[in-house]
């Protein structure tokens, strides 16, 4: 036998269940515009003092409130998700970028011999760094927007993919690795010239 929902007058409850507030386990309101926080937290209140306080009480604002609370979770873990791995790839170029310089010491102190300066191997470096960082983004970035495109809209479900965001956060990654690269630059140079040149010789000799 099917149940169907019946509505009664305050009064005509009252009279045919005396102890209606022991029965009542939904409360539904309908109103013209969707509730704001306060008038949210007012019915509410007046629901729990009215009624059995068990009574569990939604509605669209409680809902998009949840929602706005788990996808702001969703934001930060993975903007430390993000920073994780955003921290592992300046690690990395900085330490390949560090290796390729030790491993040509010998060609630099050369180099430096016959007239490089400071200046033209901080550039020469850093012209280097770049093309290891250019190197690395025409790599990542196509790999990073395939997936994350799949798991913001087809395998979580999520509010979605924003390129625009993500092109923003790579192009800021970008100019920080521009920054890593440019200070690694000075400092091996700085580290590289604290010895003399035929000092530097000898020892990648």
């Amino acid at each position: 036998m099917e149940e169907h929902p019946s509505a009664y007058p305050m009064e005509i409850l009252k009279k045919i269940y005396p102890n209606y507030k022991d029965l009542i386990s939904y409360v539904k309101l309908d109103t013209s515009m969707e509730l704001d926080k306060n008038e949210y937290e007012e019915i509410e209140e007046t629901v729990q003092e009215s009624f059995n306080s068990q009574i569990v009480m939604g509605s669209k604002y409680k809902t998009r409130i949840e929602q706005e609370t788990q996808k702001d979770q969703m934001m930060i873990s993975g903007l430390l998700i993000s920073i994780v791995f955003g921290i592992i790839g300046l690690t990395n170029v900085v330490n390949t970028l560090v290796t390729s310089i030790m491993a040509r010491k010998m060609e630099f102190a050369t180099m430096q011999s016959i007239g490089m300066t400071k200046k033209q191997m901080i550039a020469r470096i850093t012209q280097d760094g770049i093309v290891l960082c250019l190197s690395s983004f025409i790599v990542a970035v196509p790999i990073s927007y395939f997936l994350i495109d799949i798991l913001g809209n087809q395998l979580l479900l999520l509010t979605g993919f924003n390129g625009k965001i993500f092109m923003i956060g790579c192009t800021i990654l970008f100019f920080i690795m521009m920054v890593v690269t440019l200070i690694t630059s000075y400092i091996v140079t700085w580290s590289l010239n604290k010895k003399t040149l035929t000092e530097r010789i000898a020892d990648a000799g």
